[in-house]
């Protein structure tokens, strides 16, 4: 019975599940793509036999393999062009059942409702089966939902609304779901699009970075490249280094800190990398000094600066008196580094 065979073979289902998913993510690593968490299971013994009582699977299977979707994973890209590059990879790295693998964007009218993903069916291939952790699982297969973010928005829908074709839905609500899944897919290409020129700008902003080409709007992408590439930001590194200053670079892929140093270059009158470079060029020993004094202040509530730190310190070091005062009195002394800040720029002020 197809119940029992399956009962006795479940463990080795889970077993792929477990396999499949951090290779799957790996594959995804080594391509630069970008995904959502990998979802995963392996279908439960009650849906299992739901499944082949149905009418239309009834005599259809003669053994457990036949069933292509015992495991099932999920890949959720951000583009369409990441989605396309992961279906080459597992395509690249298993077996495909092309007969049972479905690209329901194709196999469906171009009006009808419902925003459709790719299935894979795969199996792993004869050399990896040979690898500790797929042994014995080179007969099963698995299915592989490949879609973007916003495909996997409309799917959820879809699951919510309990439509699985226009037929099923009411006259009255078919329409406003053809306008969703053409709004769906209209914000799918746009959003590949920007993707497509947010990646080609970060490229041209670190040539130009390079070139000394700096008449450029800062804004995060081109602060990045200047901070990673530009020599007069190496400079200050080294400067830093000579003084006993640690500098870290572990909040550089937080947001917060971006937004904070953009809007306080911008009040400083800095909106160019041009502007920032002057002011980096300008810079003398007692400019650094006071990273030093301010580090000797924090003292062991700050290990090291963060990146965002000297930059932030020496363009107030550089500031008329009147200008760094007015400033210093609308900072928010609420952490370590800004309450030393506020104290060695008060007590210079008094000395001045």
């Amino acid at each position: 019975m197809l119940v029992d065979d399956f009962r006795a073979a479940r463990s080795r289902y889970e077993k792929l599940e477990q396999a499949l998913k951090p290779l799957l993510t790996n594959l995804a690593l080594h391509n630069n793509i970008s995904l959502l968490p990998i979802e995963s299971r392996v279908k439960e013994i009650e849906s299992f036999s739901e499944k082949i009582a149905r009418p239309d699977k009834v005599g259809k299977y003669n053994c457990v393999e036949d069933i292509t979707d015992l495991c099932g994973l999920r890949i959720v890209t951000y583009s369409i062009a990441d989605c396309h590059k992961m279906i080459c990879a597992i395509r690249s790295n298993f077996i495909v059942d092309e007969n049972n693998s479905v690209d329901k964007s194709i196999t469906h009218d171009v009006d009808r409702f419902g925003y459709q993903s790719i299935h894979l069916v795969v199996s792993i291939s004869e050399e990896r089966s040979k690898l500790f952790e797929f042994q014995n699982l080179s007969r099963l297969k698995a299915e592989i939902q490949v879609r973007t973010v916003l495909q996997h928005a409309w799917a959820s829908l879809d699951w919510k609304l309990r439509y699985k074709s226009e037929i099923e839905a009411p006259i009255e609500i078919r329409r406003k779901l053809y306008r969703v899944s053409a709004l769906l897919e209209a914000a799918d290409d746009t959003f590949s699009d920007l993707l497509r020129i947010t990646s080609d700008l970060r490229k041209n902003y670190a040539l130009d970075v390079e070139a000394g080409h700096l008449e450029i709007a800062i804004n995060k992408d081109s602060l990045k490249e200047f901070i990673e590439k530009s020599e007069s930001f190496k400079n200050i590194l080294k400067e830093c280094e000579k003084r006993g200053l640690e500098i870290s670079f572990g909040s550089f892929e937080s947001p917060g800190p971006w937004d904070y140093l953009i809007i306080f270059l911008l009040r400083c009158g800095i909106s160019t990398l041009k502007q920032l470079e002057t002011s980096f060029k300008s810079l003398q020993d007692r400019d650094f000094d006071a990273l030093v004094g301010i580090k000797n202040l924090a003292g062991k509530t700050i290990r090291h600066f963060g990146v965002f730190s000297p930059i932030r310190i020496l363009i107030i070091s550089r500031m008329p008196k009147k200008e760094r005062a007015k400033y210093l009195r609308s900072v928010q002394s609420s952490n370590p580094t800004n309450i030393a800040i506020k104290k060695y720029f008060e007590s210079e002020q008094g000395k001045e």
